[in-house]
């Protein structure tokens, strides 16, 4: 949390007394959304690498700099969804 300070706010006018309560500004985290890219592959090949997109980034943060690691999937070799 942060204080909500006076600052420069003040009277123009000498018809008012000025009472100044303060409060707080709080920062929540933000949400960062990361969706998964559909892949294929032909049964005996070697699996496709697993991308993803993402959304929700601030203050020029990017992926690479905010994100460690990587996907996998699902275990199994039989034609399907995995």
């Amino acid at each position: 949390n942060y204080a909500i300070q006076q600052g420069g706010l003040g009277l123009v006018s000498g018809n008012y007394d000025l009472a100044y309560q303060g409060n707080n500004l709080t920062i929540t985290k933000a949400l960062l959304n990361v969706i998964a890219d559909a892949k294929t592959k032909v049964y005996g090949d070697a699996d496709p690498s697993l991308t993803y997109q993402v959304s929700g980034l601030k203050n020029g943060d990017t992926a690479g700099s905010i994100l460690t690691g990587g996907l996998n999937r699902a275990a199994g070799e039989n034609v399907g969804v995995y």
